[in-house]
């Protein structure tokens, strides 16, 4: 995957069109380059792009300015910790499971790097809105501790945004629970 650059923007609108519209706009007009684009459930949009701080601010700015009776939700995050958007399934067994359920796939991301930058944990799936009414759901894998602080920082940020639906933590987790949940 690309360098994700020194910022990541995510603009999530609740429409489609509006959101097709608003990636030709933020690509066109801004020094950004796309990460992530299509349509996600229930019938809206999502973008997420990279760059320069300055100009990932810029672009989720003139979004904000130009969209914003269609844009669901907008963030930049400084220095998105590795692993959160290109991670790679960790095949390590974990002493616990972290799990965040937000109303939004832009307050998904931002848990998951809450998390990663509070304790040593690492991301074990994120999924974004498809298949899940629109919502983001963050799994976390790491020890006790670290887990425990990494959900109970993540849940904060989300519920302040209002982006919290539930936080679980799920200590030695059951072989049928890996399998179910990640085929593994």
């Amino acid at each position: 995957m690309k360098n994700l650059g020194a910022a990541v923007g995510i603009a999530e609108f609740q429409g489609i069109a509006e959101g097709i519209a608003g990636f030709d706009c933020a690509i066109k007009n801004n020094d950004i380059h796309l990460l992530q684009a299509g349509m996600i459930c229930p019938g809206g949009y999502l973008i997420i792009f990279g760059g320069r701080y300055a100009d990932v601010y810029g672009a989720v700015h003139m979004l904000r300015g130009k969209y914003l009776p269609a844009l669901r939700k907008s963030i930049v995050i400084g220095n998105l910790s590795n692993g959160i958007l290109n991670h790679q399934p960790a095949e390590r067994k974990t002493d616990a499971l972290g799990i965040l359920e937000t109303r939004d796939a832009a307050s998904a991301v931002y848990a998951a790097d809450e998390a990663a930058k509070t304790s040593d944990v690492w991301v074990r799936e994120l999924r974004l809105a498809n298949g899940i009414g629109g919502k983001g759901v963050v799994i976390l894998c790491g020890g006790i501790a670290e887990i425990t602080a990494a959900i109970e920082k993540a849940s904060l940020l989300c519920r302040t945004r209002n982006g919290f639906v539930a936080g679980t933590i799920i200590t030695n987790p059951h072989e049928q629970t890996y399998k179910t949940l990640f085929g593994t």
